[in-house]
């Protein structure tokens, strides 16, 4: 069966404006509620408020439980973010407002059982899964339309990593170095995880330095499909990044997606290089890449104000405050969590010297064409 995605013009996050964009792609892909025990997995990163474009805006969310309330639905809403600070990052973000709003279930990841689940897939064979996500009759995926340091694009098969409780997300760098390994990963617990429906909160977006460090661009569009992959390639067409590795991969998975809606490109730009990619490289030489040469964190002292939130999400002791944060480059794995955390923009990814001198031959050469 060919997969549909909807794409439907939202031009704000006026409350009935969304609802009826929601309503409409819903409509568009001939979505039903049978399931009665619903479970929402937004993309909720880390604390930051609506305004910075990092994570699923609330009223993309109440649109949902409105449409979910509609249909008797009883409603949870869950998520591990990248800090372990979930409960707070429900607050900033709005969520907990649409919860209390809705009479919704409110769960923090972190506090739930996981679950040891046998994913069988080529990279990840097993991983613990929080229990809600094992025992919810229907999973909504609703992720928020983002550029990624290393993937590229954050989008809707990504966000599942979220359903890994704590720092659990942080090992799968751990399991899956290179990018290729770690977007079959992904692809890999997508296909245990399966969520009937995916929303993307594309009305505005995060351009360059996501998924929290770049700027919000304007993109006006809701989309929704029951395939996650056909989602994720329509999103990298909207926005302009085919040439990234993820694309080339989940591509020839959907030799065709039936689109409904009129769509205008948006351009988007990541802060990913090709070192990052390395899909020219042989295998061993990927790891070597991974490990010596695409880009470490380092501290901008001044900037930091001691907070030591990286010291807390790092869970490789590749990271002290002393007082400023101490980076031991042995132990780190490149998540970048601490990157992605620090809230006063004081943790930056440093290119290796080789690096910074190839891009800027790469960037000389390319200007001559």
């Amino acid at each position: 069966m060919v997969p549909v995605v909807s794409a439907v013009s939202c031009d704000s996050y006026d409350l009935e404006l969304v609802y009826n964009s929601v309503k409409k792609a819903l409509d568009d892909i001939d979505f039903k509620f049978k399931e009665k025990s619903v479970l929402i997995k937004p993309n909720i990163v880390t604390p930051l408020s609506p305004e910075h474009a990092a994570t699923t805006h609330p009223s993309i969310l109440d649109a949902v439980c409105r449409i979910l309330t509609e249909n008797n639905c009883k409603i949870t809403i869950g998520e591990s973010s990248g800090d372990d600070k979930t409960i707070n990052a429900f607050e900033l973000a709005g969520v907990k407002d649409i919860a209390e709003k809705y009479n919704a279930q409110l769960l923090s990841f972190e506090l739930c059982r996981p679950i040891l689940s046998e994913i069988n897939g080529k990279i990840l064979k097993s991983a613990y899964i929080a229990e809600p996500i094992i025992n919810s009759d229907l999973v909504i995926n609703i992720p928020k339309l983002k550029t990624h340091a290393f993937m590229g694009l954050s989008g809707a098969v990504k966000n599942l990593l979220g359903v890994m409780p704590g720092a659990q997300k942080q090992k799968m760098h751990v399991k899956a170095v290179t990018m290729q390994e770690f977007t079959q990963l992904i692809l890999d617990l997508y296909n245990f995880v399966k969520p009937r429906l995916n929303i993307i909160d594309g009305i505005i977006g995060m351009d360059g330095g996501g998924p929290v460090k770049g700027k919000p661009k304007k993109t006006g569009y809701v989309l929704a499909s029951t395939d996650a992959i056909a989602l994720d390639i329509f999103l990298q067409e909207l926005v302009g990044l085919q040439d990234s590795y993820y694309y080339s991969k989940i591509k020839p998975y959907r030799q065709e997606i039936k689109l409904k809606g009129i769509i205008s490109p948006v351009k988007y730009n990541t802060a990913t290089s090709f070192f990052d990619d390395s899909r020219f490289l042989p295998y061993k030489l990927k790891r070597f890449n991974r490990e010596f040469v695409i880009g470490r964190p380092s501290l901008i002292r001044d900037k930091c104000d001691k907070c030591g939130l990286c010291e807390q999400i790092c869970k490789f002791d590749s990271l002290k405050l002393k007082p400023y944060p101490n980076f031991n480059r042995h132990n780190c794995i490149k998540c970048y969590g601490c990157y992605e955390i620090c809230p006063k923009n004081a943790i930056f990814i440093e290119k290796n010297i080789i690096a910074r001198q190839i891009l800027k031959l790469r960037e000389a050469v390319l200007s001559l064409k």
